[in-house]
């Protein structure tokens, strides 16, 4: 996200985020707890990732047919989780996640 904001030309003056707080920005930014239910612009990008999700999720079912993304797109099911641990974490899945960490720890 911080490279993409980074990268506008011209830059923005202020930048609004949903919840998070992008460190290391250089430009004043209001970040907003359930953003996308104050603000017009987070909503319209909140449902323009998701959709743009959507469609990696199909490529990665794709890629990675053992996890099941055609169905779940992502979220933690419990077929999904199942699946991280039979096949173990795949490369598009995030390693912030807490469940893939887990996996990785051996904690469940």
């Amino acid at each position: 996200m911080r490279e993409a904001v980074l990268s506008l030309a011209p830059a923005p003056d202020l930048v609004l985020v949903d919840y998070y707080r992008l460190e290391g920005l250089g430009i004043p930014q209001w970040s907003l707890v359930h953003g996308d239910r104050f603000s017009r612009s987070v909503a319209a990008a909140s449902i323009l990732a998701k959709v743009i999700r959507d469609h990696l999720m199909l490529t990665w079912w794709v890629r990675y047919p053992g996890y099941g993304f055609e169905q779940h797109k992502g979220y933690g099911t419990s077929f999904h989780r199942s699946a991280i641990g039979l096949h173990g974490p795949a490369p598009c899945h995030r390693g912030s996640f807490r469940g893939v960490q887990q996996m990785r720890l051996g904690l469940e």
